[in-house]
This record gives structure tokens, C-alpha cells and sequence, in this order.
């Protein structure tokens, strides 16, 4: 069977446009990230995600950067329809295997995000391993949640609170739903996770190979 039967019937709902790019970036042998220095696999990744990102159409969409805590930056986005304050504002987490991936990177699912959600949404630059601990990165993804709280919302004209949803997908959805339960439901109104990766026993040759990597 190949790769693009495989795709059609693992994920039904993909458009062909979608199964077709997938298919060519699958095609040929499998290959270990982890076999290559991080720096490598961060390339890779960004090539990867670059050609995923450039075969969806723009949508137009509000886009700023704001930098907060220790120079992290928190990409917004929102659909150019006036939001109201009964518009949430979603922090997201973008995936990556806690490694790869950036919120520029992930820019064209935000936009897209935002735009079907008709949400303020604020996609986060987390920090990364093997630089960053996973307590670090829970740290950073904790701040992300509340500086925005803070200060996202009223900057786009809330005059109340507006509720707060946070999410994120693989890895991302993973740190949402550490993010969810450090913050509880006095900060966090509700939690997105797609695809969480939320049990590691089974992988614990990938865990060992991130204390590793240098």
C-alpha cells in the first residue's frame, strides 16, 4: 500500500492537497532525528514545517509581536472582524517534540486558528530542550498565560475579562495541560489539546536521548 493510501485511510478528513504534500515529505525511508545533532533535526524540522506552512493560503488576519519575560515573544493574531469582549483569547503552544518548531514557524495554523475561531489568539516561543528543562519550560509557558492575561486582552480593547482558553497540539497540548493545572480555574477558563502526548513510558528512548543530546 503506498504512502498516500496509507494517509487516506489513517486521516479521512485531510483534503488531498493536504495528504499529497504530506505523502513527498514521508516519501523514502524512515529516519531518526534523533540520529543528528539538534541543530540538524531544528533544520530539518524547519524545512519540514516551511513547506506545510507555504501550501495554505493566507488569511487575513491582524499579526504583532510583543516580546515579555526573559526576551520571549508572543506572536498575536485575530481575525480583522471586530472582536467582542465575548471573543476569548487563546495562548497557544505550538508542537515540535519539545524541540523544534517556533510560533513563526507555526504562523499559518495560528492565523488559521484565529481566523475559523473568530478568537484573539497569541501562539508562545517556549523555550526549548535540551537548553531549557521541562520545568523550565513549564515556567515560561505559566508567565506566557499570565502576562497576556494582563496585558494581550486590554491592548485589543476588552473591557472586561475576557475568558481565557489555553491549548496546543502534540507536545504543545502536553504543556497546556501542565500549564492548565499549575494556573487552575481561577486563571484558565478552559483547555484545547490536541493530540497531548501524555504518557512517555513507552518512549523512554526518546526521553533519554533529550537529557542526552548536546
Amino acid at each position: 500500500m503506498s504512502e498516500t493510501d496509507n494517509l487516506v485511510r489513517n486521516y479521512p478528513h485531510l483534503d488531498a492537497a493536504t495528504v499529497g504534500r504530506l505523502a513527498m515529505l514521508t516519501d523514502g525511508p524512515p529516519f531518526d532525528l534523533a540520529s543528528v545533532p539538534v541543530a540538524v533535526a531544528r533544520e530539518l524540522a524547519s524545512r519540514y514545517l516551511t513547506e506545510m506552512g507555504n501550501g495554505w493560503a493566507p488569511t487575513e488576519t491582524l499579526r504583532e509581536v510583543h516580546q515579555f519575560q526573559a526576551g520571549l515573544e508572543a506572536h498575536v493574531f485575530q481575525a480583522r472582524q471586530t472582536l467582542t469582549d465575548a471573543a476569548p483569547l487563546v495562548i497557544w503552544f505550538h508542537g515540535g517534540g519539545w524541540v523544534f518548531g517556533s510560533a513563526s514557524l507555526h504562523a499559518p495554523w495560528a492565523r488559521e486558528i484565529a481566523k475559523l475561531a473568530n478568537c484573539l489568539l497569541v501562539d508562545v516561543d517556549y523555550p526549548l530542550a535540551p537548553e531549557a528543562s521541562c520545568g523550565e519550560m513549564l515556567e515560561a509557558c505559566v508567565a506566557s498565560v499570565r502576562w497576556c492575561a494582563e496585558t494581550i486582552s486590554s491592548r485589543f480593547g476588552s473591557t472586561g475579562r475576557r475568558k481565557i482558553l489555553i491549548g496546543g497540539e502534540s507536545s504543545g497540548a502536553h504543556l497546556a495541560l501542565l500549564t492548565g493545572a499549575a494556573l487552575g480555574p481561577s486563571e484558565v477558563d478552559g483547555i484545547v489539546a490536541v493530540n497531548p502526548i501524555t504518557d512517555l513510558r513507552a518512549n523512554r528512548g526518546v526521553v533519554s536521548a533529550l537529557r542526552n543530546a548536546k
